[in-house]
């Protein structure tokens, strides 16, 4: 998305329509179908407008998957989010778990060569999120370390949950929890 002034309220409105406009159409045609027209017909905008916050369908469907991940998560968060505990730590899986499960549901099977690109918004945002619990000196060091524990936590409940592979995503998600905290507290890597 180019840079905008998100604290503008025609800002927030016009962006707004457009998420809205976007996902009513998904109601009706799959992405491959839906065309920026259908978006800002729907919006009562006009192109140019969408092209100054997006610059394609795909592009506005990366923000929508990473917007409502990130909704998702915040959901499960309590207290200070920008320090590790072990609550923040299985919320944020379960919170993966949940939104695996919701893509599961919305996908349809004509949409579910996209569930990828969705997948690396989650994958992304959660590496994000992680980073966050190390100090800014210390964060480049331990940037392997995020991005291990990103790649576990969303590698095993994507084969598990979103791929249908495991059996109850509640003891999945305390087994990658278990898994993980280990990892973090190994000072040794």
């Amino acid at each position: 998305m180019s840079e905008i002034k998100l604290a503008d309220r025609r800002v927030t409105k016009t962006l707004y329509a457009i998420e809205t406009a976007f996902l009513d159409a998904l109601n009706e045609k799959n992405l491959q179908k839906l065309t920026i027209n259908d978006i800002t017909e729907r919006a009562d905008i006009n192109r140019s407008t969408f092209y100054e916050y997006f610059t394609d369908k795909y592009e506005l469907f990366n923000h929508i998957i990473r917007k409502t991940f990130e909704k998702k998560m915040l959901e499960h968060l309590s207290g200070d989010f920008g320090v590790y505990s072990d609550e923040n730590m299985g919320n944020i899986i379960r919170a993966v778990s949940e939104y695996f499960q919701y893509l599961n549901l919305i996908c349809p099977p004509a949409d579910r060569h996209l569930r990828p690109i969705a997948e690396a918004q989650v994958q992304v945002v959660l590496y994000h999120a992680l980073t966050c619990w190390y100090p800014p000196d210390e964060r480049t060091k331990l940037n392997a370390k995020a991005l291990f524990v990103s790649w576990a936590i969303f590698g095993t409940l994507l084969e598990a949950i979103a791929n249908g592979k495991g059996s109850d995503p509640f003891l999945i998600s305390q087994q990658v929890f278990a898994m993980t905290k280990a990892v973090l507290e190994n000072n040794d890597t």
